[in-house]
């Protein structure tokens, strides 16, 4: 009976370590939003591949909107393209990154409608699920 449980007790513990090593490492996928500026991220640990970001026009027309892209660490510092959006409009645009970020890095988009903030949403890599 002792070498049955001494060989459940292996069998568990490979099955956990298996379930561990096969865990991603890092994690910042998901969509982030403050005020009228939001993005989403594409990754698979610490790689950042795409970040998509949108902003919300809002009832006023003719309104030049643009985001900056950046990342704590300096890694990355863009802009993207400045559209002019009518009313009740989201500006879309995206940036390929394709790059491997450290765990404690923060990421920011802010959005910007005619030189005013309208948000400022961040996330942070961490080195954990």
């Amino acid at each position: 009976m002792l070498k049955n449980a001494a060989a459940l007790l292996g069998t568990a513990a490979a099955v956990t370590g298996l379930l561990f090593a096969t865990t991603t490492p890092a994690s910042a996928s998901g969509e982030w939003c403050n005020n009228q500026t939001c993005f989403s991220i594409n990754t698979d640990g610490r790689y950042v591949g795409k970040i998509d970001v949108n902003v919300w026009s809002s009832n006023i027309s003719n309104r030049d909107i643009k985001t900056h892209i950046w990342s704590t660490n300096g890694q990355i510092n863009l802009w993207t393209k400045v559209e002019n959006v009518p009313a009740w409009t989201r500006y879309r645009d995206y940036k390929n990154i394709n790059q491997n970020f450290p765990p404690g890095t923060r990421i920011c988009v802010e959005g910007w409608h005619d030189g005013r903030s309208v948000g400022l949403p961040c996330v942070t890599i961490t080195d954990g699920g």
